[in-house]
């Protein structure tokens, strides 16, 4: 697991570095143009998303509680291997976010509202987002309520890079979803 965490966090670091090569390369065009920047108002930005993030997904197994249709457990003996799993796996889903938030808004979405209207970048930019998790929900039996999941995730980053001018929200938010799916 610890393995697969780190693994995780390599492959999505050196595929952020070749969008960036490529953008640099056919854009000239450096990494301040994704919209990742770990100045003050990045990191608030950046923690805000982790907090959004948490309170969303949280409310997930409160809410399953409240009305009956499960409950929850803690085991303190657990909370060792759960605190590594979380570094682990946090720093290969922090790698994902960065990488599909640079690929998926800070290059795709960006450049084309450069082209065409925001809705319809939006659209077209969620459309790939959404279409290319295919393989994360293809064994799944919700398969098609993955995709549009996934398809609405899309519209809703889009629409927090455009209010904050930044990718930061954005990376923070995908980084507790995808953990909160592990």
């Amino acid at each position: 697991m610890i393995i697969d965490g780190l693994i995780n966090a390599i492959m999505n670091l050196t595929f952020f570095g070749i969008v960036v090569l490529i953008r640099n390369y056919y854009h000239k065009e450096g990494l301040d143009s994704f919209l990742i920047h770990w100045d003050k108002r990045g990191i608030r930005l950046f923690l805000e998303g982790l907090i959004v993030g948490i309170v969303l997904i949280g409310l997930y197994p409160v809410l399953i509680t409240m009305f009956g249709l499960g409950r929850l457990t803690f085991d303190i003996t657990k909370i060792h291997s759960t605190i590594i799993l979380l570094l682990v796996h946090g720093l290969g889903y922090l790698a994902v976010a960065v990488f599909e938030e640079a690929l998926f808004r800070g290059y795709i979405f960006i450049k084309l509202v450069n082209r065409f209207s925001v809705p319809t970048a939006l659209g077209i930019s969620s459309i790939i987002f959404g279409g290319l998790h295919f393989m994360t929900y293809s064994d799944s039996p919700y398969f098609l309520i993955g995709l549009i999941n996934a398809t609405l995730i899309g519209v809703l980053l889009c629409i927090v890079v455009i209010k904050t001018k930044s990718l930061m929200l954005a990376i923070g938010y995908h980084l507790t979803w995808n953990l909160g799916q592990k």
